[in-house]
């Protein structure tokens, strides 16, 4: 295991600029998930930890020593891509061998440590299988161990299990999660799949541009969201932006409807600029009696099974309202609509940092 940090790390290719000044410190034995959109930068990121790509500015420490110079083989890291890149001439036990033959272990060794992976990832029926034999998850175990059975000292993932179908990625995050805890290994993880960075992560680090916008637990970067661009990453439906501004004691939506604020948030509104952006979860707005917030016509009904989601319209706006899956409410109905004022989150109109923090 290894801690690892990047200070000051930037990478141009020509003019265009990948990662910009990032600076990350992963605790050794960490999760760490970079997430974020397509062409932020986490991949080029992963690849400057593992030696990959040469940084154009910065350092890449490992427990401190300085490793920007260095190869993956010196820097003993191991990465694990969204291509199985399995031999397909051997077998998955002559797979898992490869890179303790190559570094030239006794074969004694060898075998026991191959048997060792396998057990640790359930596949020792599947050692004398060539890769075509296997299925995809299989595979990826396979990829996993042979990645893992090196004892590197930094284990990488980027976007491995993105190919798969959704009841396959289910089970085989569970079992990466009880991999990690069972080995140890510091271990960064790359992906697009906000639902995979909560399940997976100690932390994660939200990327977007090449910068890191906010680096913290799941729990914490949900709840509490450094910026509106944070907030939209993560959530499914996504988050409800609205344009509000501050009026005596209510405040004022878009179309001019005003939501008084309760006695218990009187100080809270006080403390807001004028003119501010309201967020709000799909989960804390509910469909009400005529008592709610304020009132706008069903547009659309989702039924998913678990829950369902209504989208509402009004003159101005439109939100998605997360409800009980036997909540009956028909398109084109009038409904009025409330939130949990606990939960409201308020962001900076021009910058969109999070305000009241």
């Amino acid at each position: 295991m290894a801690r690892v940090q990047l200070v000051g790390v930037g990478k141009h290719f020509g003019q265009t600029a990948a990662v910009t000044a990032l600076t990350l410190d992963v605790a050794e034995g960490e999760f760490l998930t970079i997430l974020g959109g397509s062409g932020c930068g986490k991949s080029t990121t992963l690849h400057l930890i593992a030696g990959l790509e040469s940084p154009s500015s910065g350092h890449i420490l490992f427990d401190h020593d300085d490793v920007t110079a260095l190869s993956p083989r010196e820097r003993n890291v191991a990465v694990v891509f969204q291509s199985y890149a399995l031999y397909p001439h051997k077998t998955v036990a002559e797979n898992l061998a490869f890179p303790l033959r190559m570094s030239r272990i006794a074969a004694a060794d060898v075998r026991a440590r191959v048997r060792e992976m396998a057990r640790l990832l359930r596949i020792e029926e599947l050692l004398e299988r060539k890769p075509r034999q296997l299925s995809g998850g299989q595979q990826q175990r396979v990829a996993l161990g042979r990645a893992l059975i090196r004892r590197p000292r930094v284990f990488l993932l980027d976007e491995p299990l993105s190919n798969m179908d959704a009841r396959l990625r289910v089970a085989l995050r569970q079992e990466l999660k009880a991999l990690h805890q069972t080995v140890r290994t510091t271990l960064v993880y790359v992906t697009h799949d906000q639902e995979e960075a909560m399940v997976l992560s100690d932390r994660i680090a939200v990327m977007h541009a090449g910068n890191i916008l906010q680096c913290a637990p799941p729990r914490d970067i949900y709840a509490r969201p450094a910026s509106r661009a944070v907030a939209e990453l993560l959530g499914n439906p996504p988050i409800n932006i609205l344009d509000a501004e501050v009026n005596k004691t209510s405040v004022m939506l878009p179309g001019g409807q005003a939501v008084p604020v309760p006695a218990t948030h009187a100080a809270w509104l006080t403390r807001l600029p004028q003119r501010f952006q309201l967020g709000v979860r799909p989960e804390h707005l509910s469909l009400t009696a005529a008592s709610g917030c304020a009132r706008a016509r069903v547009r659309h009904v989702e039924h998913l099974g678990k829950e369902t989601h209504v989208l509402l319209e009004a003159e101005s706006y439109a939100l998605t309202v997360r409800t009980d899956a036997d909540h009956v409410v028909q398109p084109g109905e009038t409904a009025w609509w409330g939130w949990d004022w606990s939960h409201l989150l308020c962001f900076d109109s021009q910058s969109g940092a999070r305000l009241l923090t």
